[in-house]
Formats: C-alpha cells, structure tokens, sequence
C-alpha cells in the first residue's frame, strides 16, 4: 500500500492533524496530502452554498489537492452553509477550541 496517495481537501488545519493521527494508525504506510484551504468556510458563510463561483472553487480546489495522482480524495460531506449557520446561531460551536480539551480530561 506504500505506493497508494490518498489526499483531504480541509477548511481548518487542525483537521490536519486530526485525519493524519487517524491514518497513520490505521494504515501507517499510507501516503496522505492535505490541502487547507480556510477561505472556502469563511466564503461560504458570505455567498451562501449555491454560489457559482465559490462551487468552481471548491472544484478547483478538489482538483488540486489529487493533483499528485491520489487514488483517493476526501472531502468531508457538510453542507458549509448550514455549518456557518449554526456556529453563528450556537455559540458553543462558534467558539469552541477542541485542541484545549485534552487538559480537561486529563487528571
């Protein structure tokens, strides 16, 4: 499986890590490209999901992260405009920082 590439297009780069600590340890010889690509959340939250430009976009963008020949890409299925939505609506999610739970949870 060494030769296989497998590439995730991300709006957060703490996805980043996230998607690697996963497939390292369920396929640790597996290649993977992440691509972050922020801007397309936050355009979403302005144009709306249906925007012609920011769908070229977005296609633009899944076109580039297997631009290396991945066999595989993953492009986490959200509507980003129900997304926006919510995290403006419910704070909790506007604000929250999963990287600082770990401190909660260890004793």
């Amino acid at each position: 499986m060494a030769d296989a590439l497998l590439a995730f297009l991300h709006t957060a780069q703490p996805h980043v890590q996230t998607f690697g600590r996963l497939v390292r340890d369920a396929a640790p010889d597996l290649e993977v490209r992440h691509l972050v690509m922020e801007d397309l959340l936050a355009d979403a939250r302005v144009v709306g999901i249906d925007n012609a430009a920011l769908v070229k976009r977005v296609q633009q963008a899944m076109r580039e992260a297997a631009s290396d020949g991945a066999d595989e890409l993953v492009v986490r299925d959200l509507d980003m405009g129900v997304l926006a939505e919510t995290r403006e609506q419910w704070q909790f999610y506007r604000d929250r920082r999963p990287s600082m739970y770990g401190s909660l949870t260890e004793a």
